[in-house]
């Protein structure tokens, strides 16, 4: 149902618009580790700022997922640690081979910063 911008249609690639990796909108992909960490990524990017990676209807969200990033997350809540936001950024990268290989290589990097310890990412 359209005013449902959460979830899927009928018939249409499965999972919640705003969290779908960029390569899961536009094709049929078979579940992968990267996949996984974006939807991680896009998670706590929501938590973080309070507000979800992409907004709108489904089709406005997918049309945004496979052609833009979202908004930085220290622009939406200024003052985001550094390293928080590198860490979004590495797992919300449009390119799979990108981003973290697995959500547990993230994970030690988000214990790695609540431990105050230097994340393997750095940001830009």
């Amino acid at each position: 149902r359209e005013e449902h911008a959460t979830l899927t249609q009928e018939g249409a690639a499965v999972g919640t618009p705003a969290y779908m990796a960029p390569e899961s909108v536009s094709s049929r992909v078979k579940a992968k580790p990267s996949l996984d960490v974006y939807g991680l990524a896009a998670t706590l990017y929501h938590l973080q700022t309070l507000v979800s990676p992409y907004a709108g209807s489904p089709a406005r969200i997918m049309a945004a997922v496979a052609t833009r990033d979202p908004k930085p997350a220290a622009r939406v809540r200024p003052g985001l640690p550094l390293d928080v936001q590198a860490i979004l950024d590495h797992g919300l990268e449009r390119q799979p081979e990108k981003r973290y290989p697995t959500t547990a290589a993230m994970e030690a990097d988000l214990r790695s910063f609540l431990a105050f310890r230097p994340v393997s990412v750095r940001p830009t």
